[in-house]
């Protein structure tokens, strides 16, 4: 449990200070009335009920959220490392920050979003860019406020092939020896934890296939693809709020990977100043 805590929690942020108490012990029974589901968690399927702004995940956790604190308790046998991910990526909805499943590229306090589906190629673009000198902040696992527009990454790696190593940062092969891999055999590099204080997100750009027109259903899917959906009332209704100020901030087209680093940089550039 220190480790998940430690994971999500140890960035320090600039927002208002929320109160999470964590208790071990028998869980609040859930009432006849909590509708029931079965959620699948990285090939563990877990019962799920939901009412108001309660939480049961299996017998293991239950929290009740709220915008200012929560409370959560686990049964003294703990419980499955995806199980709190659940609960502590809901506790952060609930609290107006966003998840987006996208890699985050900074430069000072302006970073850039890239977002797609699995395999579209957002780690080598992490790559590239930090290759030209840009600070990756996250992987594929951010979180964005959105009433202050800060954004900030949980990953302490960036996880790449071995190829793509080879192909785009072949000055870092020396130092890959001491890096791990991932179970599915992928480098670990380790990268700088957190960003720099009120780091705001200037831009979130999709990669797809090809450049694309987005068209007004696309833009609110493809922002609904990148957060998840919430579970809890006040994390829904946060999340709703969160993606009509994140909308703007959408690109208007979809970007190739060719296209998505070029983009991404000119995006990062010092802003020229006015002349006198």
């Amino acid at each position: 449990m220190d480790a998940e805590l430690r994971e999500f929690w140890q960035t320090k942020v600039g927002s208002p200070r929320r109160e999470i108490f964590l208790n071990l012990g028998t869980l609040p029974a859930a009432p006849k009335n909590a509708p029931s589901r079965l959620l699948l968690l990285i090939g563990r399927q877990i019962e799920v009920r939901v009412l108001g702004d309660e939480l049961w995940l299996g017998e293991q956790l239950w929290v009740r959220s709220g915008q200012l604190g929560a409370e959560v308790c686990c049964v003294p046998e703990g419980a499955p490392t995806e199980a709190w991910a659940l609960i502590f990526t809901e506790l952060h909805r609930a609290g107006g920050w966003l998840p987006l499943h996208a890699s985050v590229i900074a430069a000072g306090q302006r970073a850039v979003a890239l977002t797609g589906v699995s395999g579209a190629g957002k780690s080598t673009a992490a790559l590239r860019l930090y290759t030209a000198g840009r600070q990756v902040i996250a992987e594929d696992r951010a979180f964005w406020h959105a009433a202050s527009g800060e954004i900030r990454g949980l990953d302490t790696h960036l996880r790449v092939y071995d190829d793509s190593l080879k192909q785009f940062a072949p000055d870092l092969l020396s130092s890959a020896g001491a890096w791990d891999r991932d179970a599915h055999g992928k480098l670990r590099m380790p990268i700088q934890i957190g960003a720099p204080h009120r780091t705001q997100l200037i831009q979130l750009l999709l990669l797809s296939v090809r450049r694309e027109e987005l068209s007004a259903p696309e833009r609110v899917r493809a922002l609904w693809e990148t957060t998840g959906v919430p579970l809890t009332t006040t994390a829904r209704e946060q999340v709703q709020r969160g993606i009509a100020r994140l909308l703007p901030l959408l690109a208007p087209c979809s970007l190739s990977r060719k296209e998505v680093v070029s983009t991404a940089g000119e995006l990062l550039s010092p802003i020229p100043m006015p002349e006198n």
